[in-house]
């Protein structure tokens, strides 16, 4: 066995299977990877020399702690790295990428599909209230029956309000703005209340099944949940709403699962992983943002950028002043002086012209193999598994500890690890490839 540090701080990127990246930092004293050993047998033949008989090599393991990083790295939910590992904890009800398939409750009213921003999959749902009758807009769907009955499960979806959105909304009093649960219908159904938890910008929005409901005409049979609601009312009959005021996203309920029960196989999540050590330093400047269209403003302006078009994209811009100190948004193109992040309303978050901002190196840019969106030393794992994943949240930090198992070949004998650096000018060849 063999092992070798990586360096003083790093960040890891997991795509576990059939879900989205997540982006974290590790320290260095956790970040220590174990080749697996390869054996060799010598078994004596009868001319009085040996035969080597080679074994399979074992899988090689990462021992981390990882502090997630940003606003996509807890995954839609904000329960912890957990969650995401554990790919059986949280179940879509409906991923709200279809607007279509909900129905609005006037024929003024209506449901669009937004492109732009958005929290899980490739769009979300605008909730435009353009009925002048009363002040109520809801949206409804019939789903495949689920079972929620099981103490502990909780329900969640997402809520996006811009500044104007807010200011349209009923949020006075309890059960103004609320989600139903329900059984053949929602005359018999849970509610569930959030008007008065709601702000401008992204909202996550959860709730215990059983002990946070008011029923409805009896309430639900938890046993059999097949009807979804999800309403809205605005501070007065007149109030109307525009696209990108009202969004709502991603339907999901999360098991409660007591993973001291699990078996290691129950454990395992498939995932491709990228670690990232030695980034370069930030680049920094002062933002220059502009007064947003309906449904938010997505551009930041610096004059002095001299960036070469599309080099920024997959990195993240961290404003550094300001009332949206802190936020971080993922780029998602650039040109020369401009840059575009992804789902996000910086405006609404209150960012202004004259914020400064940093924009650093992410590790979801280091993922492929041909990326050179990266500095410093990377390894890409693409065929790799989790075990043993804990969490713990102490002082006000979240952390998650697991195992990173990661094969050497696949079973053609190809490669699965990837080692390179990048000086920040060009990519230097694989030192090691396997």
């Amino acid at each position: 066995m063999s092992s070798r540090s990586l360096g003083p701080i790093a960040k890891v990127t997991i795509i576990p299977e059939g879900r989205m990246p997540v982006e974290f930092s590790t320290l260095v004293t956790s970040l220590q990877p174990v080749d697996g050993a390869h054996n060799v047998d010598l078994i004596p033949n009868t001319a009085g020399g040996r035969i080597p008989v080679h074994k399979p090599a074992e899988d090689g393991k990462i021992t981390l702690e990882l502090y997630p990083t940003g606003p996509s790295s807890i995954l839609n939910t904000p329960n912890g790295p957990s969650d995401i590992f554990l790919a059986s904890r949280v179940v879509s009800i409906d991923d709200m990428t279809g607007a279509a398939s909900w129905t609005p409750d006037e024929a003024g009213n209506t449901l669009t599909d937004n492109i732009t921003t958005f929290k899980y999959g490739d769009s979300s749902i605008n909730v435009i209230k353009g009925d002048t009758g009363d002040t109520l807009i809801t949206m409804t769907k019939t789903i495949s029956s689920v079972d929620l009955s099981v103490a502990g499960v909780k329900v969640a979806f997402w809520v996006y309000c811009s500044a104007a959105g807010l200011t349209a909304l009923d949020l006075s009093a309890t059960g103004k703005c609320y989600l139903l649960l329900g059984t053949g219908g929602v005359s018999a159904a849970n509610q569930y209340n959030f008007g008065l938890r709601l702000k401008a910008g992204w909202n996550y929005l959860e709730f215990n099944v059983l002990t946070d409901k008011v029923d409805v005409g009896g309430g639900a049979d938890e046993t059999d949940i097949d009807t979804v609601q999800v309403a809205f009312n605005t501070d007065a009959i007149g109030t109307t709403t525009a696209a990108g005021d009202v969004i709502v996203g991603y339907l999901h309920y999360i098991k409660n699962i007591d993973k001291g029960l699990l078996t290691e196989s129950q454990m395992r999540v498939r995932c491709k992983t990228a670690i990232l050590v030695g980034c370069e330093p930030d680049i920094t400047g002062v933002a220059t943002i502009a007064l947003p269209a309906s449904g938010g403003n997505t551009l930041l302006t610096y004059a002095l950028g001299g960036w070469t078009s599309d080099a920024l994209i997959g990195r993240r811009v961290v404003f550094t002043s300001g009332t949206a100190l802190g936020k971080e948004y993922v780029i998602s193109d650039n040109t020369a002086t401009t840059i575009t992040v992804l789902n996000s309303s910086m405006y609404d978050d209150g960012a202004r012209t004259a914020d400064t901002f940093k924009i650093v190196t992410t590790g979801i840019g280091a993922l492929n193999n041909g990326s050179t969106l990266y500095n410093g030393m990377r390894t890409v794992y693409s065929e790799g598994y989790i075990t043993n994943d804990s969490v713990t949240f102490s002082d006000m930090v979240l952390k998650s500890s697991l195992d990173l198992n990661y094969p050497p070949f696949n079973k053609a004998g190809t490669g699965l690890i990837l080692r390179t650096s990048n000086d920040a000018n060009a990519v230097l060849a694989a030192y090691t490839n396997w």
